[in-house]
C-alpha cells in the first residue's frame, strides 16, 4: 500500500567526538539532522520517532554464547496525532537529538564489535506497514585529547643493553591509519669493539581487553584478553652497518586504538634486537614502542558544527508601471542599499 512512500534520515554528520572539548568535559553530543517523508500517494501517518541505540557484543573463550550489553537507548518524538493525519509530497521535520559524551567509541574487530545505529519509523493504523530507515552513527575519540602527549613530529625511544649496545629507534609519527605504510629507523652503537648487532625483527602486535560487568552486579568483571599479531619483518646487519630502516605497514585489518571502561585496543610496534659477540655469545633484547591506529576521518572542529539557521535572501522584485503614453514598460528598481559603518 505504501511502496510508493519513503523514508530517509539526512544527517549534518554521521561521526561524533566524545570529550570534544577537554577530558573532563561532560556536554552531551548533538546529533542533528532531518527525517523526509516523501510520500507519491497519500500517507495516513500516527506518529514519527526516533530511535538511537548502542549496542556491545563480544565472544568469552569457551563460551558459547555472546556476551550484549545495551549501551545507550533513547527516543525521541517529532510528531504524534491521536487520528492518524494524511501525508502527501515531500515533508522533512528537523532535529537534534542530544546523547552523552561519554558513551564508549565504536569498534569492530575479530572477538567483538561496538555500534550505534540511528532509526526513524512512522507508524500507521496499518498492520505491518510501518515506514522504517537505519542509519550507522560513528562514535569516535577526539584526537586532541585521546592521549597525554601530542607527537608533532619524530618520535625516538633509546634501548640497549648497559655496558655494551646502545639503540635508538625512530617513527615518523606515533599515529598511523589503516593500510598505511612507514619507515622504522634504527640505529645501533656498540659501545665495546667486541659486541655487533646481528638482525632486528619488528613485529607489529594488537592487544584487545575486555572488562563487562555483569547484569546483575555491576562490581563483578568478566575479563578478556586477546593478542593479535598484525604484522612482521625482519633484517640482517651485516658487520660493518648500524643503521637499517625497516618498511612496516598497518594492514587494514587493524582494529583502531580504543580506550573506554568497557574495551581498551593498544597497539604495540615490538622491536627485538638480536646481538652477539667475538666471543660467539648471542642474545637479544626487545624495545616497546606504542603507537595509535587512527581512523581516517575528518577533524571533529569541521564535522561538529553548530547549529545554524538559514538567511533568507531579499525578495525579487518583479512589479512594473506601464506609461501609458508611449505603452513602454518602466521597471521599478529597489531603492539603493549603502553600507553604514
Amino acid at each position: 500500500m505504501f511502496s510508493s512512500s519513503t523514508l530517509t534520515i539526512a544527517l549534518q554528520t554521521d561521526t561524533l567526538f566524545t570529550n570534544f572539548y577537554t577530558a573532563e568535559d561532560t556536554t552531551q553530543m548533538a546529533l542533528r539532522g532531518s527525517v523526509v517523508i516523501n510520500a507519491n500517494s497519500t500517507l495516513k501517518a500516527k506518529r514519527l520517532s526516533l530511535q538511537f541505540n548502542g549496542k556491545l557484543s563480544m565472544q568469552f573463550p569457551a563460551s558459547i554464547k555472546k556476551t550484549r550489553r545495551d549501551l545507550v537507548d533513547q527516543t525521541i518524538i517529532l510528531f504524534e496525532h491521536e487520528k492518524a493525519t494524511p501525508i502527501s509530497g515531500q515533508r522533512s521535520f528537523p532535529f537534534e537529538l542530544l546523547v552523552p559524551s561519554d558513551l564508549p567509541e565504536s569498534f569492530c574487530g575479530e572477538y567483538g564489535k561496538i555500534k550505534y545505529s540511528l532509526k526513524a519509523i512512522v507508524e500507521t493504523p496499518f498492520i505491518n506497514s510501518d515506514l522504517k530507515s537505519e542509519v550507522p552513527i560513528m562514535i569516535q575519540r577526539n584526537a586532541a585529547t585521546s592521549t597525554q602527549q601530542e607527537f608533532t613530529g619524530e618520535y625516538t625511544m633509546e634501548g640497549g643493553v648497559e655496558g655494551k649496545l646502545t639503540c635508538n629507534v625512530t617513527l615518523p609519527t606515533s599515529e598511523y591509519i589503516p593500510g598505511e605504510k612507514f619507515d622504522v629507523q634504527m640505529s645501533a652503537l656498540p659501545l665495546i669493539d667486541s659486541v655487533s648487532v646481528s638482525n632486528i625483527t619488528c613485529t607489529l602486535k594488537e592487544y584487545t581487553h575486555f572488562h563487562i560487568p555483569s547484569k546483575n552486579d555491576q562490581t563483578r568483571l568478566s575479563v578478556a584478553e586477546y593478542m593479535k599479531c598484525l604484522s612482521i619483518t625482519s633484517s640482517s646487519f651485516r658487520n660493518d652497518e648500524q643503521e637499517k630502516t625497516l618498511l612496516m605497514k598497518a594492514p587494514e585489518s587493524a582494529s583502531c586504538s580504543c580506550f573506554n571502561p568497557l574495551v581498551e585496543i593498544s597497539h604495540v610496534l615490538s622491536m627485538r634486537i638480536s646481538w652477539e659477540s667475538s666471543e660467539g655469545r648471542k642474545d637479544s633484547f626487545v624495545m616497546n614502542i606504542p603507537i595509535t591506529i587512527v581512523s581516517l576521518i575528518g577533524s571533529p572542529d569541521f564535522d561538529q558544527l553548530p547549529k545554524y539557521q538559514t538567511i533568507e535572501l531579499p525578495p525579487t522584485y518583479h512589479s512594473a508601471i506601464r506609461n501609458p503614453e508611449d505603452d513602454a514598460v518602466v521597471v521599478c528598481l529597489p531603492p539603493p542599499y549603502h553600507h553604514i559603518e
